[in-house]
């Protein structure tokens, strides 16, 4: 440069505008259980939608999950897998839904007696790459509902007229 000021020409400036790709997003919707009281050692049944909220079709096999959870004690008293198979389910596209249902018994004894929550997860392996605008794509797979289980009646055996041998 000559003379006593700096050059003023080397800089740019230039604007980009970016967006997300689309990417699928499943959230569980409306969970459901049949009957909603019940006695331990009964089977629930357990009902629920998948809905693809987001920008492309999830076209992945993925695992969904079942837990009961005793509210009492926050003991999870039963935890199922529930598979989705694309082949046979199909690829759920953008707002699509599949619906969803499992069998889940209630777990003998006291201490599966009272409230239960019943947590549906959605991709619980987190097999779909899920991501919204928001950033809570994978943290939106999980919704609730409840049962209340009573004990059951089991037998009480007790022994009665119990007659020894006479000793010789």
């Amino acid at each position: 440069f000559t003379g006593s000021a700096p050059e003023s020409n080397n800089t740019v400036t230039t604007s980009v505008i970016s967006t997300l790709p689309p990417y699928p997003d499943l959230v569980p919707i409306n969970p459901q259980v049949t009957p909603a009281v019940l006695q331990t050692g009964d089977t629930l049944s357990v009902a629920w939608l998948v809905r693809n909220v987001g920008t492309a079709s999830a076209s992945v096999d993925f695992v969904n999950r079942i837990r009961l959870i005793h509210r009492a004690s926050n003991k999870t008293i039963a935890d199922v897998t529930v598979p989705y198979s694309v082949t046979s389910g199909g690829t759920i596209g953008v707002g699509a839904e599949r619906s969803l249902s499992h069998a889940v018994r209630v777990p003998d004894g006291s201490g599966s007696v009272g409230e239960l929550d019943v947590v549906v997860t959605i991709d619980s392996t987190n097999t779909v790459f899920e991501l919204n605008g928001s950033g809570n794509a994978e943290s939106n797979n999980e919704a609730s509902t409840m049962a209340t289980a009573s004990l059951a009646p089991y037998p009480d055996l007790a022994v009665s007229n119990v007659v020894a041998p006479t000793q010789t």
